[in-house]
């Protein structure tokens, strides 16, 4: 294995959890082509090439799941966000109301 591949694992993993979205899609193509190149500097039958392999879908699932919570959490804030401001515009809207005695 060669030493870019768990440099770019590092990179990926810190983007995720930086919440470097954009960042997340590149770090991680970089991450496939460099385990695909040294898969493919092995010799056939190689068991390195299942480590590799393990590692890379290891790295590569954690990173779904990790989006996938992220994901949940971001919907459940939006929908925080917008229930409170109905509760807010409703209160605001109420408070203006004026009883001229």
């Amino acid at each position: 294995m060669s030493e870019r591949l768990p440099q770019l694992e590092a990179s990926l993993r810190r983007a995720v959890e930086e919440r470097r979205y954009s960042d997340v899609q590149e770090i991680a193509a970089e991450f496939c082509e460099q385990a695909l190149a040294d898969r493919r500097g092995l010799p056939p039958g190689d068991p390195r090439a299942r480590q590799i392999f393990d590692k890379f879908r290891s790295v590569i699932e954690w990173a779904r799941q990790m989006l996938c919570i992220d994901r949940a959490t971001l919907a459940s804030e939006l929908r925080r966000a917008v229930l409170t401001h109905r509760y807010l515009t409703t209160r605001a809207s109420a408070s203006r109301l004026r009883f001229d005695i």
